[in-house]
């Protein structure tokens, strides 16, 4: 059968004041409610809110992400009924971004994005604020994966990410957290193909840098592989597997759907047989 997704749901101690906060601060439609349990909609997106039945039940979550029209306004709606602001209000290229927690201690994320009038984040834009966002100490895990989702939206905000991410002297390249999967995870739509080409291609490179007798290029070309082959694997989303397959193919067959791909960046047979090769891993 289809996986379908239902609902996300909130383990409450006050199931009445949460229904207050939901529906009061964010605008949340109340389907149906009782003492112990509630169910609202956020436009589409079922929220089941349950009565906890004890304390250690209550405030883990995972992150309810929401768009908003204006921040500020929000943010000061949420805090009179009980929110906390979590860091600072931080504006990148997609616009304004704040984390805060309910009273019950669940995270929101809060994007107020640009409107459509705005310039759009472009490619070089992207990678500098990858680098300024992992450089950063003050981000929580739940911090660092919204942003990382928001960002990897826009293809421009995916190929700068990754082209950051993947050549940089950063520890979790090699050893990527949890935050940062979930954060690929969100957009799979919007990493699959990047993935895999970005591995197909790195391959390709490692062996040009050492036909021409440069080690160094060919190692950097190498470690972008073994990262790019990591997150692949950690991500371990069909939409990343079934373009690898194809992939595959058209190395192997000179035909399929990367096969002008393949020829555009003029790829020999050795450099193809590589390519089909790790792809196959």
């Amino acid at each position: 059968m289809t996986i379908q997704f239902r609902h996300i749901m909130l383990m409450i101690k006050d199931v009445p004041a949460a229904v207050k906060f939901y529906q009061e601060g964010l605008g949340l439609t109340v389907v149906n409610a009782s003492p112990n349990m509630a169910e609202l909609d956020a436009n589409g997106t079922k929220i089941i809110i349950h009565g906890a039945e004890n304390q250690a039940e209550v405030g883990g979550s995972p992150i309810l992400s929401f768009h908003v029209a204006d921040l500020q306004e929000t943010i000061s709606k949420l805090e009179s009924l009980g929110a906390s602001l979590q860091g600072r209000i931080r504006e990148p290229s997609f616009g304004k971004v704040a984390a805060m927690r309910s009273p019950e201690g669940h995270l929101l994320s809060l994007l107020q994005p640009k409107s459509s009038n705005q310039k759009a984040m472009t490619f070089e834009e992207a990678i500098a604020y990858t680098e300024k966002l992992l450089s950063r100490t003050d981000l929580d895990d739940a911090q660092l994966q919204s942003e990382i989702t928001n960002l990897v939206k826009t293809a421009n905000g995916a190929r700068g990410f990754f082209v950051c991410f993947l050549t940089g002297e950063w520890e979790l390249a090699d050893n990527p957290s949890p935050a940062i999967i979930q954060a690929l995870q969100a957009e799979p739509n919007a990493i699959a193909e990047l993935l895999v080409k970005n591995l197909a291609m790195s391959t390709a490179m490692a062996i040009a840098h050492r036909r021409n007798g440069d080690e160094e290029q060919a190692q950097g070309s190498n470690r972008v592989a073994k990262r790019t082959a990591l997150l692949m694997e950690k991500v371990d989303l069909s939409e990343v597997q079934a373009i690898a397959t194809q992939m595959q193919d058209s190395a192997k067959t000179n035909t399929g759907e990367y096969a002008t791909f393949l020829e555009k960046w003029g790829y020999d047979d050795e450099q193809k047989q590589a390519i089909a090769n790790v792809l196959s891993k």
